[in-house]
C-alpha cells in the first residue's frame, strides 16, 4: 500500500468514537452560566444541550466527551419546575376588611419540585429568571348581600398582577345576593432572586369569611434558554 492509500484510508475511516462519560454538577451561577464539577474547578458556558431549566444550586447531568462538556439539565427528566400551594377543599379563614395574604402550611404545599414554597412567608420564590404562568382560584360556601365585596388578588412581590372583584348588589354581577366564586390566570416575569408570588384576599362582610383557595406556578420559558 503507498502513502498516498494509506492516506486515503485515513480520510475515509472514521474516527473512534470515545466513550460518554457522566457526571454530576452544581450549577453555581447563571451569567455566565457556570457549573462546577465534583472534586474540579468551576467551568464557564458549558455547551448545553436542549434548553437548561436549571437555577444556583440544583444539580445537573454532565457528558464528557473527551474535552467537551455537554449539560443536560436534571428538570428535562421531571418536566418544568411547578409548585402548587393551598388546597381546594381546605377552609381558609378570611378576617373582615383586611387585604390579606393568603397563609399556607406545609401540609398545604402539593407539589414544589424546587423547594420554592416557603410556608413561613405565604410565598412562592423562584430561583430561575423566566415567563411563568401562574393560575389561581377562590370559592367560598357564604353568601355576599348587597354591599358587600371579595377581592382576590394574585401578586408579584407585593404588587396585583391578575385578580377579580365580586360585588353583590347592583354592580358585579349585578344581583343583590351572590357566592364568591372565581380564577385566574396569567403569564408573568419573575427574575429568579427577589421576586415572589403570593395571593392576597379581602372581604367586608361584618364578619370572617371561609374561602377555599389555591395557586400554581409553573415556568413556561426560562430567560437563559440556549
Amino acid at each position: 500500500m503507498t502513502e498516498t492509500t494509506r492516506d486515503v484510508a485515513r480520510m475515509l475511516s472514521p474516527e473512534p468514537t470515545r466513550p460518554l462519560r457522566f457526571l454530576k454538577a452544581t450549577v453555581t451561577a447563571l451569567d455566565p452560566f457556570t457549573i462546577q464539577l465534583p472534586d474540579g474547578e468551576p467551568v464557564e458556558n458549558p455547551t448545553r444541550m436542549r434548553s437548561c431549566l436549571a437555577g444556583v444550586g440544583d444539580t445537573v447531568e454532565v457528558r464528557k466527551q473527551g474535552s467537551e462538556l455537554l449539560v443536560i439539565d436534571a428538570v428535562d427528566a421531571l418536566g418544568p419546575p411547578l409548585v402548587k400551594v393551598g388546597d381546594p377543599e381546605v377552609t381558609y379563614s378570611l378576617p373582615d376588611v383586611s387585604n390579606v395574604v393568603a397563609a399556607f402550611e406545609a401540609s398545604d404545599v402539593a407539589l414544589d419540585s424546587h423547594g420554592w414554597a416557603v410556608p413561613a412567608s405565604d410565598r412562592v420564590t423562584p430561583t430561575i429568571e423566566g415567563w411563568y404562568l401562574v393560575t389561581a382560584q377562590a370559592q367560598s360556601v357564604d353568601v355576599l348581600s348587597v354591599g358587600e365585596r371579595f377581592i382576590f388578588n394574585v401578586r408579584v412581590s407585593g404588587s396585583a398582577r391578575a385578580g377579580f372583584d365580586i360585588a353583590a348588589g347592583g354592580t358585579t354581577p349585578g344581583v343583590a345576593t351572590t357566592t364568591p366564586d372565581g380564577s385566574v390566570a396569567e403569564v408573568l416575569y419573575l427574575n429568579g432572586t427577589s421576586d415572589y408570588v403570593d395571593v392576597a384576599m379581602f372581604q367586608n362582610t361584618g364578619a370572617a369569611l371561609d374561602v377555599e383557595w389555591s395557586m400554581s406556578v409553573l415556568l413556561v420559558r426560562p430567560e437563559h434558554i440556549t
